[in-house]
C-alpha cells in the first residue's frame, strides 16, 4: 500500500539561512513576495542507464494460460527494488486471474500552505498516493478503500527469485487487464540480499502467468498489445542498492520565507523577536531547498512487447524455419535445441515439444534420427549447408 510521507530531511532541506543572499551558482529568479520561488534542474544521464522489455510471444489457442517474461539490463547498477505497471490491451483475448482480493487504503491530502511553484494561494485537492515535498502542510486527509486482486507471480529461476517481497495486483477486478507490480530484493533482517548485479537480459526478470480467453472465429486479429504504463513515479520506480531512483530526476525548489523584528533590544538592536510577513521589503529571509521528483524516461527505457495467438507456431522465432525445438524468444538454434529434440525423440517420446513442427528439421513428416542428424549439423559442423527446412515445406 502506498502511503503518503514527507520528505527525508536529506531531501527536506538542502538548507536553511537566515541573512542576505550569497552569491549562487544556479539560476535565481526574483524573490519578491511570499510565494518567491527558484528552480534548477539536476542534471539528468545523457543516455539510458536501464531497459525493461517484454518480447513478442506466441501462443496456441488451445492453450489455457500464457506466461508473460519480463527482462532486465541494468549492466551498471545493482538493482534491489523496482515497481512496474503493465497494461493487457484485449481482454477478450488474455487476462490476469486473481487468486484473492484484500483491501487497499488511499490517502488523499488537502493543503493548505504551499511552498514555491507559483502554487495556488487557495486549498486544492492532491491525487491519491502524492508526496508532500511542496506542501508546508495539510488541514484535511482522508481514507478510500477499495478491493486488489492479487496476481500470481512466477519467480522461478528468476532474477527475483529468493527476493523478500515479489507481489503483482490489479484494481480493475478479479480477471484483470492492468496489474501493478513491487518487489523488494531485502525487507529487513537476515538473510540479506543487495538485489541483481549486473543484469544483462538473458535471464527473466520475472514471469507473469495470464489466462487465455476462448476466441471467436469471427476475431480475424488475436494480437495481444503487452504494455508498460509510465504517467508518473508511482507506474514506475527503479532502485538501486543506495536507495536512489533510477527513474527519477530532481528539480530544486526553493522557498522562501520573511521576516520581521518584532522586539529589539541592547546597543546593536539585536532582534529578540521575529515576526513572519507575507513579503519584503523585510529585516531578514530565510531560503530553504526542497528536491522534488519527477519521472525521467530517459533513464529507464520501457519496451512493450505483443502475445500473439496463432495456429501456425512452426518458426515463429525463426523467420519461417524449423529447429528452434524449445521455442527460446531469441530463435538462435544452440545445443538446447539438440537435447530436446533428443529428448522427445528417444527419452520422452509421449511428451511433445512446445511446437512439435519445429522439431521436424528435414520436413520428412515425422521426428526422428534424420532430424537431431541435421540439427547437429546446422549448430556446430556447416550451418549453410545443413541448415533446418522452412516452414512452408513441412508436408
Amino acid at each position: 500500500m502506498s502511503q503518503k510521507t514527507h520528505a527525508s530531511s536529506a531531501d527536506r532541506s538542502r538548507s536553511g539561512r537566515i541573512g542576505r543572499f550569497s552569491a549562487r551558482r544556479r539560476r535565481i529568479t526574483a524573490v519578491l513576495g511570499f510565494w518567491g520561488a527558484v528552480s534548477a534542474m539536476i542534471a539528468v544521464p545523457a543516455a539510458a542507464e536501464i531497459d525493461v522489455y517484454m518480447p513478442d510471444i506466441a501462443a496456441s489457442p488451445e492453450d489455457t494460460t500464457v506466461s508473460i517474461p519480463i527482462h532486465l539490463v541494468a549492466p551498471a547498477d545493482t538493482i534491489s527494488s523496482f515497481r512496474l505497471r503493465i497494461l493487457l490491451s484485449r481482454p477478450d483475448i488474455i487476462v490476469f486471474d486473481a487468486a484473492s482480493g484484500s483491501r487497499y487504503d488511499t490517502s488523499y491530502w488537502i493543503y493548505d500552505e504551499f511552498a514555491g511553484n507559483a502554487a495556488p494561494t487557495d486549498s486544492t485537492l492532491v491525487p491519491a498516493d502524492s508526496v508532500t515535498m511542496n506542501c508546508k502542510s495539510f488541514d484535511r486527509l482522508w481514507t478510500q478503500s477499495r478491493t486488489v486482486w492479487e496476481v500470481e507471480v512466477d519467480t522461478s529461476g528468476a532474477l527475483v527469485g529468493g527476493w523478500d517481497v515479489v507481489e503483482a495486483f490489479s484494481l480493475t477486478g478479479e480477471h484483470g487487464t492492468e496489474i501493478t507490480l513491487h518487489a523488494q530484493a531485502d525487507s529487513g533482517g537476515a538473510p540479506f540480499s543487495t538485489g541483481i548485479v549486473a543484469a544483462d537480459g538473458g535471464t527473466p526478470l520475472l514471469r507473469l502467468t495470464a489466462r487465455l480467453q476462448s476466441i471467436a472465429d469471427t476475431v480475424s486479429d488475436s494480437t495481444v498489445h503487452l504494455q508498460f504504463v509510465s504517467d508518473s513515479l508511482a507506474d514506475l520506480s527503479v532502485f538501486d542498492r543506495h536507495g536512489l531512483n533510477k527513474a527519477a530526476a530532481y528539480d530544486v525548489m526553493s522557498y522562501t520565507a520573511w521576516y520581521a523584528c518584532g522586539i529589539t533590544y541592547g546597543p546593536g538592536d539585536s532582534c529578540l523577536y521575529w515576526l513572519r510577513v507575507a513579503s519584503g521589503p523585510a529585516d531578514s529571509l530565510q531560503v530553504t531547498d526542497y528536491y522534488v521528483p519527477r519521472l525521467d524516461s530517459s533513464a529507464v527505457v520501457l519496451h512493450n512487447g505483443s502475445l500473439r495467438v496463432t495456429d501456425h507456431c512452426c518458426g515463429f522465432y525463426t523467420g519461417g524455419t524449423t529447429g528452434n525445438t524449445e521455442c527460446d524468444l531469441e530463435g538462435t538454434l544452440n545445443l538446447s535445441d539438440i537435447i530436446t529434440l533428443i529428448s522427445r525423440v528417444y527419452l520422452d517420446p509421449s511428451t511433445p515439444l512446445c511446437c512439435e513442427a519445429n522439431g521436424d528439421v528435414s520436413c520428412d513428416g515425422s521426428l526422428n534420427l534424420t532430424d537431431i542428424t541435421r540439427l547437429i549439423c546446422a549448430v556446430y559442423l556447416d550451418p549453410a549447408g545443413c541448415a533446418p527446412c522452412s516452414c512452408a515445406e513441412l508436408p
